[in-house]
């Protein structure tokens, strides 16, 4: 796994591996688009638990959606929408990562998926209020679950959002966190924070 990736396309910067936490984010911050997908491997006890069972290095999947003016007003915010024990909710990303223990990795869409982007942000914005999918989350541990639309645990609901952009067919079962970058169409993962 890269922890930096330098894309002659992107541009991405070379960073040091000594420069993490909000410092790297902001190095990192321009290059998030709508429609990539962030990657969270949380320094905590849940975290641990949810990447032992799963095999993967994370334990938490969300979503980039960049609004970048709104009511005329000129800005440039980075919003994650995510599946939380609120349900799904739309966050700004620096309010996440403030305080946040652990790595976050981004998964940006390569350019022929380019087309998808909007759609994608479409359906993560359709998401935001519906529940949380404890019960998914639980029975994930002991075998893959089926994707259910009433309800969403965190890569549950974003792989309903590429599938209702018709970026992917609707799987039957649920990808767990670390699992999205083998659909093929993301660039290599790298470290944001």
């Amino acid at each position: 796994m890269l922890d930096f990736y330098s894309d002659p396309v992107f541009r991405f910067p070379a960073i040091d591996e000594a420069v993490r936490g909000m410092a790297r984010y902001q190095i990192m911050r321009p290059y998030l688009e709508d429609g990539d997908v962030l990657e969270w491997s949380a320094d905590s006890a849940l975290g641990w638990a949810i990447r032992r069972f799963t095999g993967q290095d994370v334990n938490h999947t969300g979503g980039v959606i960049r609004m970048r003016a709104w009511e005329g007003s000129p800005g440039d915010r980075v919003f994650t929408p995510e599946a939380t024990e609120r349900g799904m909710v739309l966050t700004y990303l620096s309010r996440e990562l403030r305080g946040y223990k652990g790595r976050v990795y981004l998964l940006k869409l390569k350019p022929e998926m380019d087309n998808f982007r909007s759609k994608i942000v479409r359906a993560q914005l359709d998401m935001i209020g519906v529940p949380y999918d404890f019960g998914g989350l639980l029975a994930n541990a002991f075998g893959r679950v089926s994707m259910d639309a009433r309800r969403y645990f965190c890569s549950e609901g974003i792989a309903s959002s590429f599938a209702s952009a018709g970026a992917i067919r609707m799987q039957r079962k649920a990808p767990r966190p670390g699992e999205f970058s083998r659909w093929g169409f993301f660039l290599p993962r790298v470290r944001i924070y």
